[in-house]
């Protein structure tokens, strides 16, 4: 192992003092990228969300009782300007889990022409059982470059970032009858990706 090598490595991860400053304030999730570690957004209580996203950088949502999130917001942004003819087109996809290839496609983002997606999707804490479980989902990017564009993956993955916004509500309780929970199991279905009669 070449130990001078490693060190030089490690040292160019470290924060300058000017970033240090600079970021002394909580940050949102995925602000600096790290395709290692599967960032976790708890989702309980009320509260707003902002995560971002980037190619290889999944974001990991976990939902738990009592509680259900709303996506309302999709934003793309290239950092660089002239990434922007290299990027031929973003999406944005929700999957179940790490073992699920595709999910549903959220959005396609476009630089310079369909940069922002606006919606209304609730996500729910519930499953096939009623809901008495967290539940597990993933945001996705898949970047597509234009014809000929080459970088590699690191570079892709700092060309842009896509802004996921939302937020955190608890979900309103009502009494519920042995019909109600008969009728709910029985509908388990309709509970994938947040349309859960609930």
């Amino acid at each position: 192992m070449n130990q001078a090598a490693i060190e030089d490595e490690l040292n160019k991860c470290l924060l300058t003092d000017e970033e240090m400053n600079r970021h002394a304030a909580s940050l949102p999730i995925g602000t600096y990228p790290d395709p290692l570690f599967p960032f976790l957004v708890a989702c309980e209580g009320s509260q707003s969300v902002f995560m971002i996203a980037r190619q290889g950088q999944n974001q990991h949502i976990r939902i738990f009782p009592g509680s259900s999130l709303y996506l309302e917001n999709l934003a793309l942004t290239v950092k660089d300007e002239d990434d922007e003819d290299r990027i031929r087109a973003v999406k944005v996809w929700l999957d179940k889990s790490d073992s699920v290839k595709q999910g549903i496609l959220l959005a396609t983002l476009r630089p310079g022409s369909y940069e922002q997606h606006c919606m209304a999707l609730a996500l729910l804490p519930c499953d096939e059982g009623g809901g008495e479980e967290v539940t597990n989902r993933r945001i996705r990017i898949e970047l597509i470059p234009s014809k000929g564009a080459k970088k590699s993956p690191d570079e892709w993955m700092m060309a842009c970032e896509v802004h996921v916004m939302g937020k955190v509500e608890p979900l309103p309780y009502a009494e519920r009858t042995d019909d109600d929970d008969d009728e709910h199991t029985e509908d388990g279905d309709d509970c994938e990706m947040g349309n859960c009669p609930m």
